[in-house]
């Protein structure tokens, strides 16, 4: 594939990534790990399976943005303007969280809180965007040198800053990685996506591996989690319990999201109009992490809304928890796609408004 074309393949990763996430948000925040104990049997089961199937999102949508990114050569007026432009996308969500707040939970949101929102970078509402900021003004750099750095030279980063680094701190925590809930876990994610595309690892995989890699990476992380040991030496820092491969860190947690890069990467989408409604989705996702990681949803909406999932059939647990993250994603699918448009055509009034003026003055 030419490196101007869109590859659609990773336009529906990312959409894949998202809809992950409002899987773990809905898992976690929504109160359905914490209500379930071992004693639960198969619901207890099915559920954590699930959520470390899902775990990687957020490791697949930093790779994508180094993938992507590669092997462009970034003009920083215009990558200044992006991230402007992101932090006002943000700023929208923002505020726009508290009205959905307003009228879906009426009296329960304080003045300080609605205050707080129209701050969401200074009072850390969002960690990953906090994070993907530091991250961003790197990528420029990060281009430059891997634009210059032999093939050989990456497969060896790729493997040092793919497994070995992010395996020693699982286990010793040394080099503060916050569990992968940082700057620099997110250039790290990035300099791997651009090592997979400087390398052409997408031509050299084949994707039924890619699919067997994903799922034993998976079931190995749950029957860590299921039956485990946990271990913590007195005389040198190591700590290993059973959460230990459950985190954005872990070696196999990051494998899998590799090889969703990799295996959507290789994706063959031709249908024009398949193709038109992935391009507008894709660039509309990041809206659905704004609202469903939103502090105010998350507390006053999300927040202890799924722990009665817990007597249900554990089938029927899943599915409802699928369903309602298709249907969360979707509506914030519509909701962005609406707000592009108007922003769009205030865009066409203001450009026609100086033209005419600008034409006005020139008689």
């Amino acid at each position: 594939m030419n490196s101007t074309q869109k590859n659609y393949g990773i336009e529906l990763l990312r959409i894949t990534s998202m809809f992950y996430v409002v899987i773990l948000h809905t898992l976690g925040h929504g109160g359905l790990l914490k209500s379930l104990e071992p004693d639960n049997g198969a619901s207890y089961k099915l559920a954590w399976l699930l959520e470390i199937f899902a775990y990687c999102a957020v490791d697949i949508f930093a790779l994508i943005s180094g993938y992507v990114g590669f092997p462009k050569s970034i003009n920083y007026n215009s990558h200044i303007k992006k991230i402007t432009r992101l932090w006002g996308v943000v700023f929208f969500y923002s505020i726009l969280s508290v009205f959905i707040c307003l009228i879906i939970c009426p009296g329960k949101i304080s003045n300080a809180e609605i205050i707080n929102s129209f701050f969401p970078l200074t009072n850390g509402l969002y960690w990953y965007f906090n994070a993907y900021i530091v991250a961003f003004f790197f990528f420029p750099i990060i281009n430059y040198a891997f634009d210059k750095i032999p093939e050989e030279a990456v497969k060896i980063i790729v493997i040092i800053l793919g497994f070995a680094l992010p395996f020693y701190e699982i286990m010793c925590n040394q080099f503060k990685l916050l569990k992968g809930y940082s700057s620099i876990w997110l250039i790290i994610l990035y300099i791997i996506g651009v090592s997979v595309k400087k390398a052409n690892f997408t031509e050299k995989t084949n994707k039924y591996l890619l699919i067997v890699i994903i799922l034993i990476s998976t079931i190995i992380v749950w029957l860590w989690k299921m039956h485990g040991i946990s271990f913590k030496s007195e005389y040198i820092a190591i700590e290993i319990s059973k959460d230990t491969l459950i985190s954005y860190l872990s070696p196999l947690i990051l494998l899998a999201a590799i090889c969703y890069l990799l295996l959507f990467s290789q994706f063959t989408i031709n249908n024009s109009t398949i193709q038109k409604i992935l391009g507008i989705c894709g660039k509309s996702c990041f809206a659905i992490y704004l609202l469903n990681d939103n502090w105010l949803i998350r507390s006053k909406i999300l927040k202890g809304s799924f722990t009665n999932l817990k007597n249900d059939f554990p089938l029927l647990m899943i599915i409802k928890v699928l369903g309602f993250a298709i249907c969360f994603v979707i509506i914030s699918l519509i909701i962005d796609i609406l707000r592009t448009r108007i922003v769009y055509f205030f865009k066409t009034i203001y450009s026609k408004l100086i033209y005419s003026k600008n034409n006005n003055q020139s008689f």
